[in-house]
Parts: C-alpha cells; sequence; structure tokens
C-alpha cells in the first residue's frame, strides 16, 4: 500500500491489476467508495483511468479529496491531470478539462526534493 494513514474512521483500500485473484483496478475502488459518501477521499498516485472519476467527484461535492499526481511544477500537475482525463474521454476539449480541474482543485502542492528531503517548491491557488 502506498499511503499509511493510521487514523479511527477509516476504510482503506488497494487495488489489484497483476495478481491472479480478480482484477480489481483504482477506478472500480474510487468508484465504490464514492458509494458510500465520503467526508474525504485520499488517494495515491492519480495515474488513469481514475483521473476522470476523481475530477468528477471533486467536482460534485466531494471537496475533501487529496490525491498525489506526477509532475514538474504545480501548474504541469494542472495540464498532467487534464490530460489523463481526455484520454479517458470521448474527445472532450483539453480547455474544457483544465478548467473543469482548476474548478475541482483548491490547492496544487508542487513537493520537489533537495537534498535528500522533500522540500515545498510551489503552492497554486486555482481558485484565484
Amino acid at each position: 500500500m502506498e499511503l499509511h494513514i493510521r487514523k479511527p474512521h477509516l476504510v482503506s483500500a488497494e487495488s489489484q491489476t497483476d495478481t491472479h485473484r480478480s482484477q480489481i483496478t483504482f477506478d472500480d475502488l474510487l468508484k465504490a467508495v464514492l458509494r458510500h459518501r465520503p467526508d474525504r477521499i485520499i488517494v495515491g498516485e492519480v495515474r488513469g483511468p481514475e483521473a476522470q472519476t476523481l475530477l468528477d467527484a471533486m467536482n460534485t461535492g466531494h471537496r475533501g479529496t487529496l490525491a498525489t499526481i506526477h509532475a514538474s511544477s504545480a501548474e504541469e500537475a494542472v495540464h498532467r491531470l487534464a490530460t489523463l482525463v481526455m484520454r479517458g474521454s470521448n474527445g472532450m476539449n483539453l480547455e474544457a478539462i483544465k478548467a473543469d480541474v482548476r474548478r475541482g482543485i483548491d490547492l496544487i502542492i508542487y513537493i520537489h526534493r533537495e537534498q535528500g528531503k522533500r522540500r515545498i517548491g510551489q503552492v497554486l491557488d486555482t481558485r484565484v
């Protein structure tokens, strides 16, 4: 498991796509979690079709969401998430998706490594 959060009232789940058991994708788990009407959604790295489901959740009332994505800056994270969503969409315009990303996300915090330690490199407030 990618995230280790030890708090009460927490439901943890892990996708399985490369085991001998039946496949459970990240997107499947995210959709199942949304049925429970969570106050917070915390996911590890977003890297595939789950980006659309996550963005839909953030734009339909699940404001307590935290996710990680690999990008080289906070602005690049907007572009990367929009690109992932576009790959799974049926011809949606990239600029329209970027607008959805900015509507669904309040803050993007870019963290980089410096001398072996993680440091905050940039904070992007998408509400302005």
